[in-house]
């Protein structure tokens, strides 16, 4: 990813629910809400064994609700998507967001962390 793409992300285009959308990582305004939704099913989320008819099964509301927080779209248009294109807004929505934690968050974590640890040991 050139220094351009990690500010300015290019979108992920999906066709979907006859749309195609271009789906962008998530912003700081949605991070509260979608957090809360995926708490319960963390750890299930982005593996490459996630069984997701398993995930829907355990945490129906909340995947579906994950959905629509990231993707910007209603819950009620979320609800009437063929499962297959579900499953494909929802590998597409893990595309965007993994690349942006990977390449943007985790940098400016650890870049806060050394910071403060530069910071407190000064003092």
């Amino acid at each position: 990813m050139s220094e351009l793409e990690q500010l300015f992300p290019v979108p992920v285009e999906v066709r979907v629910g006859g749309e195609l959308l271009a789906l962008t990582p998530i912003r700081l305004g949605e991070v509260p809400s979608l957090a809360r939704v995926l708490a319960p099913l963390a750890g299930q989320i982005g593996r490459e064994d996630t069984d997701w008819l398993e995930l829907l099964a355990q945490h129906g509301g909340s995947v579906l609700t994950a959905l629509s927080i990231a993707s910007r779209k209603p819950r009620e248009w979320i609800d009437q998507l063929p499962v297959d294109e579900a499953i494909r807004l929802a590998a597409a929505l893990l595309e965007v967001n993994a690349d942006f934690f990977v390449h943007r968050v985790v940098p400016a974590l650890e870049a806060a962390a050394e910071w403060t640890a530069s910071a407190s040991s000064s003092t």
